[in-house]
């Protein structure tokens, strides 16, 4: 057993062990840096703050037309601020979209058994990603202080251009990603190269 499972927490590690099958042993295993991982929200973030900014003024002027004395206004207002209300839930879950990123990251691990690659989220999602036959490549993307992304190439499939393009899954800012890279390499016995 690696010791690796012994820096996780203990609910993870629970998690993890639950989805080992019988004589499967864990060679890897990390629960990915929530700040790391959160960086492409925050671009959602921004267009949330966009939105919102423009909300703010369509919704000063629906009310406003609401509050007219004539009837047309009255009604016209009315139907301005009920077409606001889904742009407002599109506006929140932009703005939330690194929070939700961030608390997923929390509870995900990735792992690299005798036997496969594992990525593990535990509640509220309780999703589990098992590959093995299916990779194609393994691809490495080093940050500081050996932290960095594992990229993993499951085939490909066609655009709709109708060219080519690598299928992928993430693992996005595992610690001591060298060594992550090294043993999902002699799992799948995959040799391109790229750091």
């Amino acid at each position: 057993m690696s010791t690796d499972l012994f820096r996780l927490s203990s609910a993870l590690r629970a998690r993890l062990q639950r989805e080992l099958r019988p004589r499967e042993r864990v060679i890897y295993a990390a629960v990915p840096s929530p700040w790391r991982t959160l960086l492409p929200g925050l671009a959602l973030s921004a267009i949330g703050v966009f939105v919102s900014y423009f909300l703010y003024w369509f919704g000063w002027i629906a009310v406003t037309t609401m509050l007219h004395d004539s009837a047309a206004g009255h009604w016209f207002g009315t139907f301005l601020t009920l077409g606001s209300i889904p742009i407002v839930f599109v506006a929140l879950g932009c703005l939330a979209a690194p929070l939700y990123l961030w608390l997923k990251a929390r509870r995900t691990i990735h792992a690299v058994t005798s036997a496969r690659l594992l990525t593990v989220v535990d509640a509220p999602w309780r999703t589990v990603e098992s590959l093995r036959s299916e990779i194609t490549s393994v691809r490495r993307l080093d940050r500081a202080g050996g932290t960095g992304h594992l990229l993993i190439g499951r085939g490909a499939a066609r655009d709709v251009g109708g060219s080519a393009v690598e299928v992928s899954s993430g693992w996005w800012g595992i610690p001591d990603v060298k060594r992550a890279e090294e043993a999902a390499r002699a799992l799948v016995g995959v040799g391109d190269k790229e750091s």
